[in-house]
């Protein structure tokens, strides 16, 4: 199991690993990544808030030992795609504002008005509160 959590474990990112009875069988495992944002300067920290939301599995011990290192294999590998995508669309994001407000610069310094075109897009609806996750079986894990 802990050569499943080690790639979640860096000089930036701690776990936090809590297990507690769910009921008279079963046991509710959480694992929790913490990121030092002093530590951690190429992820943006809201890249870092999306990512580090804890993970849940639910069964019973003999469930959890036989199933719970190809579930945080599952969660590593969606945890590290979830950043990599987040993470390269704020780069995006962030490059064509610096394009829009350049053109937008540009218009002025020439005299006119900015081209229509040339306006930022609206602002995004705020998003949707995050949800506590979900409680998983060993059969799935609630990922995000």
């Amino acid at each position: 199991m802990f050569s499943k959590l080690s790639p979640l474990i860096t000089d930036a990112t701690t776990l936090v690993v809590t297990v507690a009875r769910a009921d008279d069988v079963r046991l509710r495992i959480t694992v929790t990544p913490v990121t030092d944002k002093e530590k951690e300067k190429t992820t943006p920290a809201s890249v870092l808030a999306k990512i580090n939301q804890p993970v849940v599995f639910t069964g019973t011990p003999e469930e959890l030992e036989a199933e719970l290192p190809q579930l945080l294999t599952g969660y590593v590998t969606k945890r590290e795609e979830a950043k990599t995508t987040l993470t390269t669309l704020e780069a995006e994001f962030e490059e064509e504002k610096k394009a829009a407000e350049k053109r937008i610069a540009d218009e002025k310094k020439k005299g006119g008005k900015p081209a229509t075109a040339a306006k930022p897009a609206a602002p995004a609806p705020p998003p949707k509160p995050v949800k506590p996750a979900p409680e998983a079986t060993t059969a799935q894990a609630a990922l995000f």
